[in-house]
């Protein structure tokens, strides 16, 4: 496992024994508000780890072969230059500008300029969140 897995799923980890030990807590106390502070509490809880794995999925390209592997393409084996290209997904930061295709559906292309963030394919008529891979040229 990446170590910058292992460090999100830690960091998630903590926020979760933080949320159990705060709801033992304010039920141990029995203010008459206590249910309304749960709520209120769970609420925290599901908007920072959002927002935690959303920037770290944000901040993180993967290779084209992870990202082969996360989409379940049966392609057996990829060229080298398919393998030093980069992917990206939808809603990240583009870092390089140039065409981007889908991994799913080779005719839809995206040109991307940096600071832009990338869309969902629009292949098979709905939208769909992508692994968008730099087109070598």
């Amino acid at each position: 496992m990446k170590q910058a897995v292992r460090k999100i799923l830690v960091y998630t980890g903590i926020l979760t024994l933080i949320l159990i030990v705060a709801l033992i807590i304010a039920n141990t106390v029995g203010s008459g508000s206590a249910a309304l502070f749960n709520i209120v509490l769970i609420v925290v809880y599901i908007i920072v780890v959002y927002l935690l794995w959303r920037t770290f999925l944000t901040k993180n390209t993967i290779s084209l072969c992870d990202a082969l592997k996360q989409c379940g393409s049966k392609k057996a084996v990829a060229s080298k230059d398919e393998q030093e290209a980069t992917a990206t997904r939808t809603g990240s930061v583009c870092t390089q500008s140039g065409t981007y295709v889908c991994s799913e559906h080779d005719d839809k292309t995206v040109d991307m300029e940096e600071g832009k963030r990338f869309p969902p394919c629009r292949g098979d008529g709905k939208g769909h969140s992508a692994i968008w891979v730099l087109q070598q040229e």
